[in-house]
């Protein structure tokens, strides 16, 4: 009430007045989660909540780290008084740090989350060639495969591969794992070879199934085996029994004695117009892959009958 200098008085006036001197509080809880291995997680999310009794949430604000804490200063999007924050990959754990504020402009003190590792990322695989030795006609006489392994985040815990003629197959045997990397060798095989293989990080992510090229590996000599027959002042060589499991046969080399090599495709090779004596005979064989067997060797002894001259007995003359 007022009153002026002639006396007179107003009417009485009253005005309410709304004070509110406390900050927020902030509490936190994990929202959702897929749970991976070794303290590990694939996913998750938390959701914050703030409370004031008084004038009510504004805003919030919040920062993600791998400290032990961060000044929030992204703002949150708010239902409820909350909001909910997706944790993204990270080699390091992390934590959420919030403030909430109210209408009076009353800022919270700084609430964090646990620490939590999380990896939602799958790792990769990929294969190169670790080292080689070319053959012939496309074939490798040795190769070996290099599968390289890759994770930003958790690191790589395992490795699976397999090797197949086929598109693909299903990994199944461990891989030795040294600094991100496993090398596996080809062996011999008769049809083009490739490796696949699969990788699983420490959060547990397993990559998808990769399959190399193909290649065609022969890592084992051919073997070659002799057998002769006469007939008259000729003798027939022969190599049936001569094998390669993998590349297969390409060549055959004949000799006689001390003499020239002859190549043919042939299993069988003749050498004619031989006079009588014993003769020694050599083969070996090279396969598609460049491969060479061990020489090996047979004697023959040629008896040409034909040319031997028969002549009757000097009968005496009677006179």
């Amino acid at each position: 009430m007022v009153k002026d200098k002639a006396g007179n008085k107003s009417n009485i006036a009253s005005v309410n007045v709304k004070i509110d001197t406390s900050a927020p509080t902030v509490s936190w809880q994990v929202a959702s989660s897929v749970s991976g291995t070794n303290s590990w997680y694939k996913s998750l999310s938390l959701r914050f909540n703030g409370t004031d009794s008084s004038s009510g949430i504004s805003s919030a604000k919040y920062c993600i780290t791998t400290g032990s804490s961060c000044t929030p200063n992204t703002g949150a999007t708010i239902s409820n008084n909350q909001f909910t924050v997706n944790l993204g990959s990270n080699a390091n754990a992390q934590k959420v740090c919030a403030t909430y504020t109210d209408k009076v402009g009353n800022v919270s003190n700084v609430a964090c989350s646990t620490a939590y590792k999380v990896d939602s990322n799958l790792p990769s695989i990929s294969f190169s060639v670790a080292s080689s030795t070319a053959g012939n006609n496309g074939w490798y006489k040795a190769l070996s495969m290099k599968g390289n392994l890759s994770d930003s985040h958790s690191g790589i815990a395992s490795a699976k591969y397999c090797v197949t003629t086929g598109s693909s197959c299903t990994p199944n045997t461990n891989a030795s794992v040294s600094n991100n990397s496993f090398t596996v060798q080809f062996g011999t095989n008769s049809a083009a070879q490739k490796i696949c293989g699969n990788v699983t990080d420490k959060a547990g992510q397993t990559s998808s199934t990769v399959c190399s090229g193909n290649y065609s590996v022969d890592t084992a000599n051919p073997s070659a085996s002799i057998s002769a027959s006469q007939s008259g002042n000729s003798v027939s060589v022969n190599a049936y029994g001569s094998s390669d499991s993998g590349s297969g046969i390409a060549t055959y080399y004949y000799r006689n004695g001390n003499g020239q090599w002859f190549s043919s495709s042939a299993s069988g090779f003749t050498f004619s117009n031989l006079a009588d004596g014993t003769y020694t005979f050599s083969l070996y064989v090279v396969d598609k892959a460049g491969r060479t067997s061990s020489t090996v060797s047979i004697n023959v002894t040629v008896v040409n009958l034909s040319l031997i001259h028969i002549s009757e007995p000097t009968r005496p003359i009677s006179i």
